[in-house]
């Protein structure tokens, strides 16, 4: 019994230390070898397991069509403009996909992603009191981005953390756990409001919706007094949220775009969004004049002209674009067939008979997952190292809820009507 809590904690140390050299150095300039150390102590841990301890590798098929896409990636740089671009950002990805396998495999031989989500929780906080004390070393135009090269990035990193602490809030029923959690998940959103991401200010908004309700409807069915006090809570935090926002450093981001949509005037919203409209314009424009296998990654910046200013720059601002520009509708295809798999397993494994813990951490995956894909409207993410951190855990998380042993049928209760243990476990 010590000798299995040993080893698991040595394998929790490692993987918390991945995780937290990612968020502090791999975006710091002179400091990414860190993480490259680090990466490198998980890869030996994985071989140790997976060859040297026997333990069965699940190369499951998310997997697969991620290596069919590096293949069509390569295949797509014999017709860039500008080769070294693509073969830059096809060496970025033959090291970040790699070791995010690894990282789902002692995931998945772990049985747990509590490590991973305490891990970015902490570092997180680390990065975001850093930032609140020398804010001129970590902002951009007035937005806090932490330790990562755009304020967005850290938005996403802050929205993680957020999930991962309401999961935690879920499963622990300490009260004085409970009570520890709330003030830090404040401080995280005030956070997200100074990085002034809207990408991670309206999910964070969603996240929490979505949890409360999902609280409020478990709630109901124990007492209708204790579900009536949760609604009413947060209800209240909703609308003392949004009361905050408005009143936050970077709401004028918010009130352009609303301002645009309300007077039906793109001219309305700022140099930002209008910049990113041309961009998402001018890849649609490139797809359809090379829609096989496209012009190769990183090559959409050579095509997009400029003149959009500093604060858009030349890329897409869009993985989806991104993708479709350099890898064409081909790597489109197959890169986004891993999403539909991971969502198609997440529809069956509703169905399932799930433990408590269990069905918390299927939504906090439901959840994560979901503002996963909405960002890559407006971000890319393909090649981006903490991207894949949570996207592998994401994946790892499916896979594990998946083989967990279930009764095959649960007998109805006598005088017919549903199972009360099949009611209590799935997601209606």
């Amino acid at each position: 019994m010590i000798r299995y809590i040993k080893k698991n904690l040595l394998v929790d140390l490692v993987l918390m230390s991945y995780v937290a050299s990612i968020i502090l150095f791999s975006y710091a300039e002179g400091k990414a070898y860190i993480t490259k150390i680090v990466a490198a102590v998980l890869a030996v841990l994985f071989v140790y397991q997976g060859f040297i301890g026997g333990r069965k590798l699940a190369f499951t098929s998310e997997w697969l069509v991620v290596l069919l896409w590096i293949l069509i990636a390569m295949v797509s740089m014999l017709f860039a403009i500008e080769p070294e671009l693509s073969l830059s950002r096809i060496y970025t990805v033959i090291q970040v996909i790699p070791i995010s396998f690894m990282l789902f495999s002692i995931i998945v031989w772990r049985d747990s992603t509590k490590p991973i989500w305490l891990a970015a929780i902490l570092t997180t906080i680390l990065v975001s009191i850093l930032a609140l004390k020398n804010p001129l070393a970590y902002s951009d135009y007035g937005r806090l981005r932490g330790t990562f090269n755009n304020a967005n990035l850290f938005g996403m990193v802050l929205l993680v953390s957020v999930g991962g602490l309401l999961y935690f809030f879920s499963i622990y029923k300490s009260k004085l756990v409970k009570l520890l959690i709330i003030p830090v998940m404040i401080f995280l959103f005030y956070m997200i409001t100074e990085s002034g991401s809207r990408k991670a200010l309206v999910m964070v908004i969603m996240v929490l919706g979505l949890y409360s309700y999902f609280i409020f409807r478990e709630t109901a069915k124990k007492s209708i007094v204790g579900a009536m006090a949760i609604g009413v809570l947060s209800v209240s935090g909703l609308i003392g949220g949004i009361i905050y926002v408005q009143q936050s450093t970077h709401y004028d981001r918010i009130q352009r775009i609303i301002t645009a949509i309300e007077k039906d005037d793109i001219s309305k919203a700022g140099v930002s969004e209008r910049g990113r409209l041309q961009l998402y314009a001018k890849g649609f424009e490139v797809v359809q004049r090379n829609p096989g296998i496209g012009v190769g990654l990183d090559n959409f910046r050579v095509l997009s002209g400029g003149g959009f200013g500093v604060k858009v720059g030349t890329y897409s601002h869009s993985n989806i674009i991104e993708l479709m520009v350099g890898t064409g509708i081909i790597g489109f295809l197959l890169y986004y067939s891993m999403y539909v798999i991971i969502a198609m397993r997440l529809i069956r494994l509703r169905k399932r008979n799930l433990t408590d813990d269990e069905r918390f951490h299927y939504l906090l995956i439901v959840t994560m997952f979901t503002t996963y894909v909405i960002y890559d409207f407006a971000m890319v993410s393909y090649h981006e190292k903490v991207s894949w951190l949570f996207l592998a855990t994401y994946i790892a998380a499916v896979h594990m809820l998946e083989k967990k042993k279930r009764p095959r049928h649960v007998a109805p209760p006598i005088g017919g009507g549903k199972s009360p243990l099949a009611e209590s476990t799935r997601f209606e």
